[in-house]
């Protein structure tokens, strides 16, 4: 079994510092309402985006952003193939659409890319690529 959760002190770091100065601005002037909506809405995308955890055991992929809120599974037997990749900056992060399929991205460039049978590909965003492309490799294989 693999698990790994890659913390994005980036997000973290520059999401809280943004949510301080919405405050100062909330408190000081007086039209703070559509601040107020603006830091809620913010809060809530640290917070869900701030990590990123990987799980694969015996027949599933699974990958979760903070707390388990957002989550998604893959079935080991419906996955192709799986490929270290190297995402272009302006992906981002997040859950987005991207040319050739659907991003999982908390931080960095760094990701693997799975094919599955029905044609959809997916990227997952993780700071162990390598690693990550070894196991579920082996495991498409059957080792």
């Amino acid at each position: 079994m693999y698990k790994h959760t890659q913390i994005a002190w980036p997000v973290f770091t520059l999401g809280s510092i943004a949510i301080i100065i919405l405050l100062y601005y909330a408190i000081h002037y007086y039209y703070w309402w559509p601040i107020l909506v603006s830091l809620f809405v913010l809060t809530i995308c640290v917070i869900l985006f701030s990590s990123l955890t990987i799980i694969v055991d015996n027949d599933l992929l699974r990958i979760r952003f903070t707390g388990g809120l957002i989550r998604r599974e893959f079935k080991l037997k419906d996955i192709v193939s799986c490929k270290s990749v190297k995402n272009p900056w302006w992906y981002g992060f997040g859950i987005r659409k991207i040319p050739k399929g659907w991003l999982f991205n908390i931080y960095g460039t760094k990701a693997i890319e799975i094919s599955m049978k029905d044609g959809r590909v997916y990227r997952i965003g993780t700071d162990e690529p390598d690693e990550l492309k070894e196991l579920i490799t082996r495991k498409l294989s059957g080792e």
